[in-house]
Order: C-alpha cells, then sequence, then structure tokens
C-alpha cells in the first residue's frame, strides 16, 4: 500500500563485511556455486525487502547458502578510505586455489599441463558451433 518504509541508508559495518564475505565465498567456493549464489543474493533480498520474511523460500534459500558456507573460513584484509572498503588480502584453508597449478611448472601430479589443448577444445566447442553456424547464415544471406 505504500505505507511501509524499509530503507536503510546508512549500513557501515554491511559495507565491510558483505564485501569481504563474497571474497571468501569466491575463494572458497566453486565458479559453478558462486555463479548461481549471486541470483539467489537477489531473490532473498527482495523477498525480505517486500516483507516476506515467513515465506517458505526465504527458508529454503537460507537453507542452501547455509549448505554453501559451511566451508567458507578464512582471513580477510579490507582497506578503510575515505568511506570505502576494499579487499586487500585473503586467504582460507578451504581455498580452491593452488599458485602450483596456475603456473606453467610442473604441479604435483594434480594436473597435466598436455591436457590444456583438449579441454580447450572441448570448453570452446559450443562457441566454435555457434560461430560457423553464424557466418554460414551470414554467407548465405550476402
Amino acid at each position: 500500500m505504500g505505507l511501509k518504509v524499509r530503507d536503510i541508508y546508512e549500513a557501515p559495518a554491511a559495507a565491510i563485511i558483505l564485501p569481504a564475505h563474497q571474497e571468501l565465498e569466491q575463494l572458497v567456493c566453486t565458479i559453478h556455486e558462486n555463479q548461481f549464489k549471486a541470483g539467489l543474493d537477489h531473490h532473498w533480498a527482495y523477498l525480505v525487502y517486500a516483507g516476506l520474511w515467513w515465506e517458505p523460500l526465504r527458508g529454503d534459500l537460507d537453507a542452501y547458502m547455509d549448505a554453501v558456507n559451511e566451508q567458507v573460513s578464512g582471513t580477510i584484509g579490507v582497506e578503510l578510505y575515505k568511506g570505502s572498503a576494499r579487499v586487500i588480502t585473503r586467504s582460507s584453508p578451504n581455498a580452491l586455489y593452488d599458485r602450483s597449478l596456475a603456473s606453467f611448472a610442473e604441479s604435483g601430479g594434480l594436473f597435466s599441463q598436455t591436457a590444456s589443448p583438449g579441454f580447450i577444445e572441448l570448453w570452446s566447442l559450443q562457441s566454435r558451433m555457434a560461430w560457423q553456424l553464424r557466418n554460414a547464415a551470414r554467407s548465405r544471406r550476402d
């Protein structure tokens, strides 16, 4: 009815904690979990903003987010400067990042650099097919 105001104009703790937590999630969760959770975050915020705290879907979203966050722990360094917060360091014992895998040196058996060409070929297959189909359609029109 337009009678409620649920605006928060200043939330300095949230402005620091939320980006720090998101950085830990990015470090600990898989790319698929992180992409999926971003959409859920927006939907959860909508439900709460709309006053639907008791909506069963909100509880379901909480359960998923609790499960995803079981491994989220670590240390975040935040720089505060002129009203902004910026994450400058991050570490976690549960990080899904291994510097040795990101190098061109031997990875200790976790990853074979010789697998790269096949992975790239399979990963890009759909994109290459789309490119070929669209170019063929353009050629027929011209």
